[in-house]
């Protein structure tokens, strides 16, 4: 039996490479804190491949995908904080069974807990979250950034009495290790919101300083993001998985934002005036992104694949959808495979709809019909172009796209996307 393994210690946890019988596999230890929640003291997952720098790379995605999980296992509260929140939301009067049946089971410390909640002397934040973003009037989009910017900070704060001026303090200070600092001004006004209507709603006061410190400029090297040329096109074409390799014919061959790719189900193929299309009219970042793209020649048959054999509602690509992101996994492989293939920051999975509008406005390509392939709003115009059928024909959309969107490098190796 073959067997190798690479060792890395990060944080005092356990993280594996090994190959086991010529196929690589991810191991992680579980953190002792959150072992009962998991129900398991050691994870492991093949990688499915032999090839060791592909492994490497499906090892980092791997490892982020378990990281995520440690970390929504530690949000999960114990039942009993959950009960005890119903109570004041719900000006429930606490029942002092309640509270004995609490102290019987799990000791003092919890029974104090519950009795806090449950009077309103504090407030557990995460139960409230849901509450809070289903009431803002906001597009999905942007609940989705509130969504993750509470479960951030919330795991710092996770009751209303570990907020003060000073913890905000230094929460400032230990985020800067991290994040930007026009991540946590943004991060901070959101829990500011949050904090307000947590105030309102239990009836409560916070006498915490949310403002927006003023952080002392940081010199840093500028990235200056780049349009990805065939070469580098084919090189991160041919080092990805399956999944990727679809992912980045679409993108190449459209222009298509991550989330619109990740988005698309079998029903948003169709045929209009004899011209196959790809209809974007879900969860879209703008009016004017609401567009249809007809499909490249190069592309016709990934699409024909990616759809058989699915019901009219199923999505294209398997993903996780219980979170808020579902294509953050795909831009977590894209990352990794373009760090592990020597790409620097300048190089992104958005450079692919950088380089499209390129390729079409460098052969000359009307800059209107350019943004609505694209679904930017249209440059010169209050309103821009809001769905496809008050701009350009689709038969002159699908000629400029079929004419002038080429990856020469990616057709002259016969990828599955060339003719």
């Amino acid at each position: 039996m073959c067997c190798t393994a690479s060792v890395i210690n990060t944080d005092h946890v356990f993280q594996m490479l090994k190959l086991r019988h010529r196929v690589y596999f991810a191991l992680l230890d579980v953190p002792a804190d959150i072992r009962d929640v998991i129900g398991k003291t050691r994870l492991s997952k093949t990688l499915e491949t032999s090839d060791p720098k592909l492994a490497e790379v499906r090892h980092l995605k791997q490892l982020s995908i378990w990281k995520d999980e440690f970390r929504l296992a530690r949000l999960r509260l114990p039942e009993y904080l959950t009960k005890a929140n119903l109570i004041a939301k719900t000006d429930t009067e606490v029942d002092p069974a309640d509270i004995k049946q609490v102290l019987d089971a799990l000791g003092e410390d919890a029974a104090l807990k519950f009795q806090s909640i449950a009077t309103k002397q504090d407030v557990v934040l995460e139960l409230n979250v849901k509450d809070y973003i289903n009431q803002l009037d906001q597009v999905q989009s942007s609940k989705d950034q509130v969504e993750r910017d509470l479960t951030y900070i919330i795991q710092r704060f996770p009751k209303l009495s570990d907020v003060s001026s000073k913890n905000i303090r230094k929460w400032v200070k230990d985020a800067r290790e991290d994040r930007t600092d026009n991540a946590i001004a943004r991060v901070l006004r959101t829990f500011r919101k949050f904090i307000n209507y947590i105030c309102y709603k239990f009836d409560v006061e916070c006498g915490a300083d949310f403002t927006v410190p003023k952080f002392d400029k940081v010199e840093s090297e500028p990235v200056s993001r780049t349009i990805i040329e065939p070469e580098q096109a084919l090189k991160l074409y041919t080092a990805a998985d399956q999944r990727l390799k679809d992912f980045i014919a679409i993108g190449a061959f459209t222009g298509m934002r991550l989330g619109e790719i990740g988005n698309l189900r079998v029903r948003s193929i169709i045929t209009d005036k004899q011209v196959k299309c790809i209809d974007i009219n879900g969860e879209v970042k703008t009016d004017c992104s609401i567009r249809r793209v007809p499909i490249h020649r190069h592309l016709l048959h990934v699409i024909e694949r990616l759809v058989s054999g699915k019901a009219d509602s199923d999505y294209l690509f398997d993903l996780p959808r219980t979170g808020n992101r579902p294509t953050q996994v795909v831009g977590n492989d894209f990352s990794a495979l373009k760090t592990s293939l020597g790409f620097g920051r300048e190089i992104v999975f958005h450079s692919f709809r950088h380089s499209v509008e390129t390729q079409l406005l460098r052969a000359g390509v009307d800059a209107k019909l350019a943004d609505q392939i694209l679904g930017h709003k249209t440059k010169g115009s209050s309103e821009g172009v809001k769905t496809y059928w008050h701009g350009h024909e689709l038969i002159d959309m699908k000629k400029a796209i079929d004419t002038n969107i080429d990856w020469p490098k990616l057709a002259v190796q016969g990828l599955p996307f060339d003719d």
